[in-house]
């Protein structure tokens, strides 16, 4: 699955998370007593992940970047693209290969001028989305205000998850779990520890979590079938199991229906193993993405889209590929359906942000980076053929009953590309320049 995160003011960057689990081994959640070699592993994990979150306090991000990552039996392909409108146009490069966002708030300001930009753009490729409000460790931050603007700006039903706790001076220190009515407290310099204890009962804080636990039911009865079922034959709502409640909200966040909410501090690493698991408890793999179906008619012949190109001094053009289907192997000739031309690849990578590990093959749900691709633009089609693309454009024909041109826009050979924010041109002081 593909995941994006973006920022929401102008002032601050932001990015998609893409999130590839073609082989789902598990749901796995991290509240719950992390092994001593898990805790290592996942420390190093969540770091880089909350570093790609908290980049967006401190700079502007306006270029897309990639890096792959392991988490819990899982790989996640984090991509971080702007949040700024004037570089909307690596969002939009990045979108035709996502399988869901994650929209990162700043807690202190809620929805800003740009979050409805990029919302408008996920809603355009029906990319199920979580959203994260971030920076709750200010003294200023505001769950209820993020919640209210969602609301009013996007007609939705955000779907409170966790529940910020602080101490008497206000600073977080851990977050309650609604689902498993737990509560999360990190420890150390750098928020490495994570301690998960029960709530007691008849405390506030058992009554704030049976108030949010409750109306999170509520909400998940007006959307899932299911969830109505079971508060209509039961009386007492409470006692419904975690493992029910989380199958529901994975339903409904994947139907995009209602929109998991989940809050911490990226810069205290409070909150992001939390984030990191609703991405593979919520958002939907490769498998369950539903536009990819189109796709499917290409069988097992290799499908892919070029998304992003860096140029690097030794490796000349660098060009990131998401997988759509099949294999990709190593020295292997491609069609670009685009340009309708054939290139020739050198070498296949797996790309750790500005790192990249060489390797014979991926197989479909991932992004590789490749060498060799000299004519290739972003959003181009590639296929292992020119026959595998004409086969496939007649599979898609037959099957959704619409003409060629119609399958053509529908594998996006052809990339939409939003208007221009201005229009200038430069000139040279003098003909010598």
């Amino acid at each position: 699955m593909e995941v994006c995160c973006t920022g929401s003011s102008e002032a601050e960057g932001g990015g998609w998370v893409e999130y590839s689990a073609y082989n789902r081994k598990g749901t796995g959640r991290s509240a719950e007593g992390i092994q001593t070699e898990q805790r290592e592993k996942g420390y190093w994990v969540s770091k880089m992940f909350r570093l790609s979150l908290a980049a967006a306090s401190f700079r502007i991000t306006i270029t897309s970047a990639a890096v792959t990552l392991p988490w819990k039996k899982h790989s996640i392909n984090l991509v971080d693209t702007p949040g700024h409108i004037d570089f909307t146009m690596q969002v939009e490069q990045t979108l035709n290969i996502l399988d869901g966002a994650v929209i990162v708030l700043d807690s202190s300001a809620g929805v800003e001028a740009q979050t409805l930009t990029v919302w408008r753009q996920t809603d355009r490729y029906m990319i199920p989305r979580i959203v994260y409000a971030n920076k709750m460790d200010r003294s200023d931050a505001s769950l209820p205000l993020c919640i209210n603007l969602l609301k009013s700006k996007f007609n939705i039903t955000p779907l409170q998850l966790q529940i910020p706790v602080r101490e008497n001076n206000g600073r977080l220190i851990g977050l309650i779990d609604v689902i498993k009515k737990d509560i999360l407290t990190w420890h150390g310099d750098n928020g490495q520890k994570i301690v998960c204890t029960p709530i007691e009962k008849n405390t506030k804080q058992w009554e704030a979590l049976c108030n949010v636990r409750e109306a999170l039911i509520g909400n998940l009865a007006d959307m899932d079938e299911t969830i109505a079922n079971i508060v209509l034959n039961t009386d007492d709502i409470s006692n419904i199991d975690n493992s029910v409640l989380l199958a529901a909200i994975r339903r409904v966040c994947i139907a995009q229906k209602g929109v998991p909410l989940f809050c911490g501090s990226s810069y205290k690493n409070i909150g992001v193993q939390t984030l990191m698991d609703g991405i593979i408890d919520y958002l939907p793999s490769p498998n369950d993405c539903i536009t990819l179906d189109p796709f499917k008619c290409f069988g097992t012949s290799m499908s892919a889209r070029a998304f992003k190109i860096v140029h690097e001094k030794q490796k000349g053009p660098v060009t990131f590929l998401r997988i759509y289907t099949g294999t990709l192997e190593k020295g292997q000739k491609l069609y670009n359906a685009s340009q309708s031309r054939s290139e020739s690849i050198n070498r296949v990578m797996i790309a750790y942000a500005d790192d990249y590990k060489e390797v014979n093959n991926v197989h479909s749900g991932n992004i590789v980076a490749v060498t060799g691709l000299k004519n290739t633009v972003c959003g181009d089609l590639l296929s292992s053929s020119n026959n595998a693309v004409k086969n496939a454009l007649t599979k898609l024909s037959k099957s959704k009953k619409m003409t060629q041109d119609e399958s053509i826009e529908m594998l996006g050979v052809e990339m939409n590309i939003p208007d221009p924010v201005f229009f200038c041109s430069i000139e040279p002081p003098s003909q010598v320049n």
